[in-house]
């Protein structure tokens, strides 16, 4: 299977490189019937096996302690458009 143009530029970009995404608010979720709160920015980093593949690594509302404590800078912050 080849890839989209979107990929392939997708993993020039990103690829071997942890990033953060920005949903624009914090999210929540209901556990159990408790209300919490999840955070607006996730860390993502490539994974062992593929590392044009990536996961999150943690999720907080703190976005200059994730770029600190992972070392991504601005340019690797990706905005959810909503």
């Amino acid at each position: 299977m080849t890839e989209s143009k979107e990929t392939s530029e997708w993993n020039e970009i990103m690829s071997k490189q942890c990033f953060i995404t920005d949903l624009v608010t914090e999210q929540t979720a209901t556990l159990n019937g408790k209300q919490l709160t999840i955070g607006r920015y996730a860390v993502w980093a490539p994974t062992k096996n593929d590392p044009t593949r990536h996961a999150i690594l943690e999720v907080d509302s703190d976005l200059a302690y994730l770029q600190k404590k992972y070392g991504v800078k601005d340019d690797k912050i990706c905005t959810l458009a909503k």
